[in-house]
Protein backbone atom coordinates (compact mmCIF):
# COMPACT_ATOMS: atom_id res chain seq x y z
CA UNK A 1 0.00 0.00 0.00
CA UNK A 2 2.93 2.20 0.69
CA UNK A 3 4.91 1.99 -2.43
CA UNK A 4 1.16 2.05 -4.36
CA UNK A 5 0.51 5.88 -2.45
CA UNK A 6 3.82 6.82 -3.24
CA UNK A 7 4.36 5.62 -6.69
CA UNK A 8 0.90 7.39 -7.59
CA UNK A 9 1.77 10.37 -5.95
CA UNK A 10 4.89 10.88 -7.85
CA UNK A 11 3.04 10.39 -11.55
CA UNK A 12 0.46 12.90 -10.66
CA UNK A 13 0.80 16.59 -9.98
CA UNK A 14 -2.66 17.09 -7.38
CA UNK A 15 -2.56 16.28 -3.76
CA UNK A 16 -4.07 12.32 -3.26
CA UNK A 17 -7.37 12.54 -1.91
CA UNK A 18 -8.91 9.13 0.25
CA UNK A 19 -10.48 8.27 3.11
CA UNK A 20 -7.82 6.53 5.57
CA UNK A 21 -9.13 4.77 8.82
CA UNK A 22 -6.75 6.47 11.72
CA UNK A 23 -7.10 3.58 13.83
CA UNK A 24 -3.91 1.95 12.04
CA UNK A 25 -2.04 4.40 13.60
CA UNK A 26 1.24 2.86 12.33
CA UNK A 27 -0.24 3.88 8.75
CA UNK A 28 -1.30 6.94 9.34
CA UNK A 29 1.93 7.81 11.27
CA UNK A 30 4.03 6.86 8.06
CA UNK A 31 1.15 8.97 5.72
CA UNK A 32 1.78 12.07 7.43
CA UNK A 33 5.78 11.59 7.48
CA UNK A 34 5.72 11.45 3.93
CA UNK A 35 4.32 14.83 3.51
CA UNK A 36 0.08 13.92 3.22
CA UNK A 37 -1.75 15.74 4.50
CA UNK A 38 -5.19 15.84 6.37
CA UNK A 39 -7.98 17.15 4.33
CA UNK A 40 -10.97 16.15 6.60
CA UNK A 41 -10.85 14.06 9.47
CA UNK A 42 -13.73 11.22 9.55
CA UNK A 43 -15.18 8.91 11.84
CA UNK A 44 -16.37 5.02 11.22
CA UNK A 45 -19.46 4.44 11.90
CA UNK A 46 -21.16 1.09 11.79
CA UNK A 47 -24.44 -0.37 12.34
CA UNK A 48 -24.48 -3.85 14.04
CA UNK A 49 -21.28 -5.59 15.12
CA UNK A 50 -18.26 -4.36 14.07
CA UNK A 51 -15.66 -6.31 12.59
CA UNK A 52 -12.12 -4.73 12.07
CA UNK A 53 -10.35 -5.86 8.31
CA UNK A 54 -7.43 -7.43 8.26
CA UNK A 55 -4.39 -5.48 6.63
CA UNK A 56 -4.74 -1.85 4.87
CA UNK A 57 -8.18 -1.05 3.24
CA UNK A 58 -9.62 2.01 1.88
CA UNK A 59 -13.65 2.42 3.48
CA UNK A 60 -16.50 3.68 0.95
CA UNK A 61 -17.44 7.07 1.53
CA UNK A 62 -20.37 5.56 -0.72
CA UNK A 63 -21.97 2.62 0.88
Amino acid sequence: MKALLLGIGALIQEPLFFLLPTRQASFFQWYLREGFRVEKPLTLMAMGQYQEPKGYYFPSGIY
